[in-house]
């Protein structure tokens, strides 16, 4: 599998995202699984990327965009959400993505010590990315809670 790329997102990435976050099998992976509106995903979008607790980043390989990954800062917490484009899921991307986690945040100096990711219990593909990268995990509730240390 080829590498990965990341670049911060951008106002004009908003639509990219609305597209991915549409997606079907994203919807029913999500927290909120009601359709979305493309004028509250707009605001929404807007105000994430303007959050100075909100990094947010566009994963790309060979030129074409994979998926996405947010990370939101509370604390020393780095609370990850992240999606695969549907036309490259099943590649391994999602695995890469939380592989290449520790050094995107080192390299873009995210104030974090510990990422965590929480996936619905029967969100198999993104429980199956966290697991491969050692972190641990807690089930509550339908609700799978993973976190790994960063160190250094």
């Amino acid at each position: 599998m080829p590498g990965l790329t990341f670049k911060k997102a951008t106002r004009a990435d908003c639509l990219v995202y609305y597209t991915w976050a549409s997606d079907p099998e994203v919807r029913k992976n999500s927290f909120t699984t009601t359709p979305l509106r493309y004028d509250e995903h707009v605001q929404w979008f807007f105000k994430k990327i303007a959050a100075p607790s909100c990094f947010m980043f566009v994963a790309g390989s060979n030129g074409k965009q994979v998926g996405q990954v947010r990370i939101e800062v509370d604390g020393s917490d780095g609370t990850i959400s992240f999606s695969i484009a549907r036309e490259t899921r099943k590649l391994g991307f999602g695995t890469a993505m939380i592989t290449a986690l520790p050094t995107l945040i080192k390299e873009q100096s995210i104030p974090v010590k510990c990422l965590v990711g929480q996936v619905k219990i029967t969100n198999v593909a993104s429980r199956k990315c966290f697991e491969k990268n050692d972190y641990t995990s807690t089930a509550t509730d339908g609700i799978v809670e993973y976190r790994r240390a960063i160190e250094g």
